[in-house]
């Protein structure tokens, strides 16, 4: 995507054509597809008592503008739904009349519920806040992450042989290891007698021997970023109900995925939202870790701080304790393979 300046085309940067694309008008005849859309559910009720035919709402297909002029202001699910976007129980209705609202149960939010959620979120800003910083200022740097995630995941080859590499040389150098050399000799030398099917070999035991062994770094947080994610939400609708944006690229990176405890998620959507200050909130329904979703709280905390820092730009060097467990594995496996070929 571009803009003409001066008789030639510039390119508009990741962040520019994000605001870009939000700015785009709703259309109110484009046909909502709504996930999870129950006939006992309030929604489906509302919406059939607002004249919407029973039909489409069994099929979970509504367009924009009869979605509006019911009330609704917001889609509570994206692409196959595997989590409610937000997904909490919070205080609802006016002060001294009080409810819980179980906000994760609704595929559709109308106005009240949705004002609900923003006024829960504000009021706990440590988690949900900006820690002063410019809401756009945030999700630029958001975007800057997740193109410095991409990039670096996609060297991800390079990293697995550099690693694997020093485990080997772990290997060879550490007295400790000495009577298991001859081993690991054998073992490349049963590789070099078919190159091609060892090859094969090699390829399986180098991502099994650093499964789970962090890589890739950016900022100094290691992360994940699986292309498979990428193209999930292509040409989905905005949960805005009255905006006309649409998802093209979802970057999908995963922060600290292999530590379950701090496992969490920034993608699109989640910039996405934060244009209105709106932060995803709560887990998936089936509670996997890796369906929590950094809110802008924590992304001021872990990440925006350590953008200029220098020392948390490198890659961290691979521990040693991390390098006695994957050589560990590369003997284990090794011998396994030796076993089998000698059965044989």
């Amino acid at each position: 995507m571009s803009e003409r300046s001066e008789g030639r085309e510039t390119p508009l940067s990741p962040y520019d054509l994000l605001k870009k694309n939000e700015s785009q008008e709703a259309d109110r005849s484009e046909v909502i597809f709504i996930v999870g859309l129950k006939k006992d559910s309030p929604e489906f009720s509302r919406l059939q008592t607002a004249g919407v035919d029973p039909a489409a709402l069994e099929e979970g297909r509504v367009t924009r503008g009869e979605l509006l002029d019911a009330g609704y202001v917001f889609l509570n699910r994206l692409g196959a739904g595997e989590k409610p976007i937000l997904n909490a129980v919070i205080p609802y209705g006016k002060s001294g009349d009080e409810q819980s609202l179980d906000i994760g149960s609704r595929v559709l939010l109308n106005r009240e519920e949705f004002d609900a959620v923003i006024n829960y979120q504000q009021q706990r800003a440590e988690e949900f806040g900006t820690n002063g910083i410019e809401t756009e200022e945030l999700r630029r740097d958001m975007i800057m992450f997740l193109e410095e995630s991409v990039r670096e995941a996609g060297d991800i080859r390079n990293k697995l042989l550099t690693a694997f590499s020093a485990v080997q040389r772990k290997i060879l150098s550490d007295p400790k290891y000495l009577q298991d050399i001859p081993i690991l000799k054998d073992f490349f030398g049963e590789l070099l007698k078919d190159r091609q099917a060892g090859n094969q070999v090699l390829n399986f035991m180098i991502q099994g021997c650093l499964l789970g062994v962090d890589l890739v770094f950016v900022r100094g947080i290691p992360i994940d970023a699986s292309s498979f994610r990428f193209g999930k939400l292509s040409d989905a609708p905005s949960p805005f109900l009255d905006s006309g944006f649409h998802f093209a690229v979802n970057y999908d990176v995963t922060l600290y995925p292999n530590d379950k405890e701090k496992t969490r998620r920034l993608n699109m959507p989640v910039v996405h939202l934060l244009s209105r200050g709106l932060n995803e909130m709560g887990g998936s329904l089936n509670n996997s870790h890796d369906q929590q979703y950094i809110t802008s709280g924590q992304y001021t905390q872990e990440i925006f701080p350590k953008k200029s820092t220098s020392e948390n730009l490198s890659q961290p060097p691979i521990s040693e304790e991390t390098l006695d467990l994957v050589a560990g594995r590369l003997l284990y496996k090794a011998r396994v393979y030796l076993g089998t070929l000698n059965k044989n």
